[in-house]
């Protein structure tokens, strides 16, 4: 076999040998280049630069060259070197001499006569050589050692002369079987449908049964009941490489996180090198101090990956966001002093921590999944004004920040899980408990539940892969290096704070139903006016103080004026700015306010008067006859308005506007109940069903009208009257 010289082109999604091992090679990047492992699916990443070293040192070489060993070449790589015999291992050493020397001529020798030819001679004059062959190889021979050496990625098994292997052995399964039985699999099994083993297998005795009915070939007998054995194509799935058979079942992510390798990580050298920043939901349920359940918090923690120490760590209900990133980096920076004072206060209990806490200082490297509040302008501006490098780690890939997802995990599986109102990992190891009922702890008892497990339990237990405790590891590595001071609170807090523009007032400074005010505030109000807006600064972490920027100081340092919290709620004196907003959604911004506003809303919009006038409308807009609109309005003929007594003794006695309703003759039916009347007239005692809606208005309408005529119900008089006389009036001309 002539040795093949032909550069190897590296193009994305191709698979090449590197040292012998399958790659799949990735996009080209900036700097580097990704390949990924067929077998372990574990990435590695090479330069430019050491991709053309590889090539010219023959170490990358295609995959179609290691296609074209021979089976017993690649049977041999499978065999453990101390698996061969003591003449298999022989025959390998003494070929080992020539390839190394063709190895190290430069590329384009390799293949030469008269570059190999001498060093031959050379080895075989060797006296020093102890695996000297019997006779002198040809150069056509050791060529072809020494690229089937190579295309296995220099392994010496590939020299092996596998003595076992001899003999004609014919195949119990012919080739084309084997074909089919592979077609099958990645038509069935190895796709995205991702079918079972047993759909693949009634898939190649489906296609094997076809194929010999259609050519005439005759099936082998195989021993089977059926056409093929029923292990058969699942032998041959097991056998395929199984990152591959993943990636094509499940995506490259999912076989990636199935096949990736945990390592260690990266050697960290000294305290504050790295870190790492991740945020998980709490399983918790957790209440204000009334009782009123508000949820599960999200806890956002930093690590150093030297020590193991927490640096910071910050839970809220804010959702993973630049907020909640900036205050755990702002515990984390700043000393621990303050932060135990104040989280010990809060739920009225004295500094009963059984170690200190002396982790602090600013940060060279902080490592963070790709997630949007690390890629936002905030952020940047923290990684300049903090000179600290932000490193983006790859999408779902929570092994490269291992540490951190450790510790998460810790943080409930030691502590979560064994308190009252814990949701546990899943809802099959909950079972029945009740965590909405069970919970009693508020968020400021939580932080210190936590606080006191991280001082006293995590950083004073030995860790399994340091074999020390976090506390003492942290000491050691600060006397080496020094502690390096903490940023100044004015680059810090400006950093974290809340900018927003405000009028001072008389009664200072007024936001989201907060007030701030002090004598600086009136000093400073004097001093530019009543109608200037000033830029007010509020700091999330601490609502008791907000801060003016004084437009008169330019530049200078004391140019924050404070004011203090006037509020009667003594809740919120101790919380945070986002816990005000979580708790004033839960109880100020209630419901019930809620539909007090919309009830108001309706009533000044006389919603309630406009649907009852709308109720009265008819059906349809057609127009009635007169005749017919004046019987159902009035329900009398029209002569009944004019014949009869007009005047009433009895009713005009009565107020006005009730004589429909106080009259008993109007109450009581007419003795005669035959007639149009029959029916129409409500008892006094029992009243009848329901009116008809036209009915019903038209006797609204009657009532309205008598209180103009009041009309009786007596018999019409029947006595005849002279007719008036026509007076005409002649129009003069």
């Amino acid at each position: 076999m002539r040795m093949s010289l032909v550069p190897v082109r590296i193009r994305t999604g191709d698979t090449i040998r590197i040292d012998g091992r399958k790659y799949i090679v990735g996009p080209p990047g900036d700097q580097v280049r990704v390949f990924t492992e067929r077998e372990s699916g574990v990435e590695t990443c090479h330069t430019p630069e050491a991709l053309l070293h590889m090539i010219r040192s023959g170490r990358i070489t295609t995959d179609a060259s290691f296609r074209a060993l021979s089976p017993t070449v690649v049977d041999n790589l499978q065999v453990d070197w101390g698996a061969f015999t003591d003449l298999e291992r022989v025959s390998a050493m003494q070929k080992y001499p020539f390839v190394r020397a063709v190895h190290d001529l430069p590329l384009p020798y390799r293949e030469k006569s008269k570059h190999i030819t001498p060093l031959i001679d050379a080895i075989m004059s060797d006296p020093n050589n102890e695996y000297r062959r019997p006779g002198r190889p040809s150069v056509r021979l050791v060529r072809s050692w020494y690229v089937r050496w190579a295309a296995v990625g220099c392994d010496i098994r590939a020299l092996v002369d596998n003595h076992r292997k001899k003999g004609n052995r014919t195949p119990r399964i012919p080739e084309w079987m084997k074909e089919d039985i592979k077609t099958a699999i990645f038509k069935r099994y190895a796709n995205e449908l991702a079918g079972t083993k047993a759909d693949a297998q009634d898939e190649a005795q489906n296609i094997i049964l076809l194929r010999s009915e259609e050519t005439g070939i005759a099936l082998p007998s195989l021993g089977a009941k059926k056409v093929i054995g029923k292990h058969l194509v699942s032998r041959a799935i097991d056998k395929m490489e199984l990152y591959g058979l993943t990636r094509l079942r499940n995506g490259k992510r999912e076989a990636d996180f199935l096949l990736r390798a945990t390592r260690n990580g990266p050697i960290c050298t000294r305290p504050l090198e790295e870190a790492e920043v991740d945020h998980t939901r709490l399983d918790l349920m957790v209440c204000d101090s009334r009782g009123n359940l508000l949820g599960r918090p999200w806890l956002t923690a930093i690590i150093d990956r030297f020590s193991r120490m927490i640096l910071g760590f910050s839970l809220s209900f804010t959702p993973p966001s630049w907020v909640s990133v900036m205050e755990a980096l702002r515990v984390a920076l700043q000393p621990k002093d303050r932060f135990l004072a104040s989280v010990c206060s809060a739920v009225g209990r004295p500094d009963s921590f059984e170690f200190d806490y002396p982790a602090f200082g600013p940060i060279e490297r902080l490592f963070c999944d790709n997630g949007p509040e690390f890629r936002s302008g905030s952020m940047k501006e923290t990684e300049y004004a903090l000179n600290m490098q932000i490193v983006d780690l790859p999408r779902a890939a929570g092994h490269l920040k291992g540490r951190i997802e450790s510790w998460l995990r810790s943080v409930n599986f030691g502590i979560v899980h064994k308190l009252p109102g814990t949701t546990k990992s899943n809802t099959k190891a909950r079972g029945k408990y009740r965590s909405e009922q069970n919970a009693i702890l508020t968020l400021d008892d939580v932080i210190w539940i936590i606080t006191k497990w991280i001082v006293d339990v995590h950083h004073s237990t030995e860790h399994s892969q340091t074999g020390e405790a976090p506390l003492v590891l942290w000491k050691r590595g600060i006397a080496e290096t020094g502690q390096p001071p903490a940023p100044p609170d004015d680059i810090l807090v400006p950093l974290t704070g809340k900018i927003i523009d405000r009028k001072l007032g008389p009664c200072g400074v007024v936001w989201q139903r907060l007030r701030w005010n002090s004598n600086d505030f009136s000093a400073l109000r004097n001093r530019i006016g009543r109608a200037t807006v000033v830029k007010v600064r509020i700091d999330p972490m601490d609502l008791n103080t907000a801060y003016i920027l004084d437009p008169t100081k330019p530049g200078e340092r004391d140019a924050w004026v404070e004011g203090y919290l006037e509020t009667d709620d003594p809740n919120i004196s101790g919380m945070t700015l986002y816990q005000y907003e979580h708790y004033r959604e839960r109880n100020i911004d209630a419901r019930p306010e809620f539909d007090r506003e919309v009830a108001l809303a309706r009533a000044r919009a006389k919603r309630d008067i406009f649907d009852h006038v709308d109720s009265r409308k008819p059906p349809t807009k057609k127009k009635l006859p007169a005749k017919l609109a004046r019987f159902v309005t009035d329900g009398r003929k029209a002569s009944d308005h004019v014949r009869g007594s007009r005047i009433s003794p009895d009713d005009s006695e009565l107020p006005i506007g009730a004589h429909d309703h106080q009259n008993p003759r109007l109450l009581s039916p007419p003795p005669d109940e035959r007639g149009p009347y029959r029916g129409r007239w409500p008892s006094p005692v029992a009243p009848s069903a329901p009116e008809p809606p036209v009915l019903r208005a038209a006797t609204e309408l009657l009532s309205a009208r008598s209180r103009r005529v009041q009309p009786t119900l007596a018999e019409p008089d029947t006595t005849p009257r002279p007719r008036p006389k026509m007076v005409v009036k002649m129009r003069k001309n």
